[in-house]
């Protein structure tokens, strides 16, 4: 309880008396009437727009686009801090999804301001004479335009929403069909380190045998705090992402890094669509922005069941984005890489099964072949008798630990 007063504490005071804002997370929420929020998604920034920009003209910021449900997505947690170089006291960095996506105002002589006007603020870029303003599209896209100032009233202010774990939080949304038990999973890659809720579990993969009959990957539990960057296997008691909240942690809080990582995560999965279909618009200064990783089932596999238990399988379209230009793997979700040749040795088998690094697995993968022991070496079951016999606990069946759930 503790803790969480001195979370809630720490996120109401981020943002000071002054209207200058504390390094930090947040969120930042735009005061039109569609109230939606900002989002990283992309690391490219169109040339074209980009020199508009730099000469104060209108244009749009590719890397940035703005969607109304944020709970779940990680690129809606956007790290704000003071720009110690800057000029004025305004000035500040934005960074999310590894990157600072504004970078190229500084690198043109600009800088990125946050300026109260009232309890909101304007975010702006200013050079000299050049003041333009970061708005929300006064319309059903959410993409972001820069413009001078008042040409949207309506569309230039934003709330910048300290992350609390209340009112403003992260929170994993599994897939409620990939559920072993009473677990459900998902996987995530998320640019900051963060702390994990009480009955949530974290692994990454550290190897596998994909020669064997059945095909193997081995999962290792990462405890407590994910390091940032690090793609990983997130397992929830709830479908529901308010009983599944992380908090994003300072860099210096982090741990290090997990070294061996088999599992490959994919920041963005932006291609800019035509309407509210799923058509593409490949146009070619559309397509010099296209950032997408395409899902090719030779090399890839992703998160799913392998007859009933976790595993990992050729995806299906429910588990990517799918346009007419191809299926992507969704923006901060990870996969597993595999070789041609893995993939045509593994292709009669339902998939790669996953087991946890202690060798731990679900008891109904015994055949009854053998006695069962507990964990003093006693006897407890003979071969002969069903497993049903048992409570829930750890056994010893050739040697080998086995749950019984």
């Amino acid at each position: 309880m503790k803790r969480l007063l001195l979370l809630l504490f720490i996120g109401l005071t981020t943002i000071t008396m002054q209207g200058q804002i504390s390094n930090g997370y947040y969120r930042m929420k735009n005061t039109s009437k569609y109230g939606r929020y900002l989002t990283i998604s992309n690391n490219k920034v169109d040339e074209t727009n980009k020199n508009e920009i730099m000469n104060g003209r209108e244009g749009n910021v590719f890397g940035l686009k703005t969607v109304k449900d944020v709970v779940s997505d990680p690129s809606s947690i956007i790290y704000i801090s003071k720009d110690e170089t800057g000029k004025s006291q305004w000035a500040c960095n934005i960074q999310a999804q590894g990157i600072n996506p504004l970078k190229f105002l500084k690198d043109n002589g600009a800088e990125l301001r946050a300026y109260p006007t009232g309890s909101n603020f304007f975010i702006y870029g200013n050079k000299g004479d050049i003041v333009i303003y970061l708005v929300d599209n006064p319309g059903s896209d959410g993409f972001i335009k820069a413009a001078r100032k008042n040409a949207y009233p309506d569309n230039q202010e934003w709330e910048i929403l300290p992350i609390n774990n209340t009112t403003e939080y992260l929170g994993i949304a599994p897939n409620e069909n990939i559920k072993v038990g009473d677990k459900y999973y998902t996987t995530i890659y998320a640019g900051f380190p963060f702390q994990l809720s009480e009955g949530m579990k974290a692994y990454y993969i550290d190897s596998s045998d994909l020669g064997a009959a059945t095909p193997t990957a081995q999962l290792k539990e990462i405890s407590g705090k994910v390091p940032a960057a690090t793609p990983v296997i997130i397992e929830c008691s709830s479908l529901n992402p308010a009983d599944n909240k992380v908090t994003p942690l300072a860099e210096s809080e982090g741990p290090a890094a997990v070294s061996g990582n088999k599992l490959v995560g994919v920041y963005f999965c932006y291609a800019k669509m035509k309407g509210n279909t799923n058509q593409e618009n490949t146009a070619t200064n559309y397509l010099d922005i296209r950032n997408v990783t395409k899902y090719d089932e030779n090399t890839m596999r992703v998160l799913g069941l392998v007859d009933g238990k976790l595993g990992l399988v050729k995806a299906t379209d429910a588990d990517l984005t799918v346009t007419d230009q191809g299926k992507y793997i969704p923006a901060n979700k990870a996969y597993f890489p595999i070789s041609a040749s893995e993939a045509s040795a593994i292709s009669s088998t339902s998939g790669i099964l996953l087991s946890t690094a202690t060798g731990i697995q679900s008891i109904e993968t015994t055949n009854g072949s053998s006695d069962i022991y507990n964990l003093m070496g006693q006897k407890v079951l003979r071969k002969e008798m069903s497993v049903d016999q048992l409570p829930q606990g750890v056994y010893i069946i050739n040697g080998k630990k086995i749950i019984k759930r």
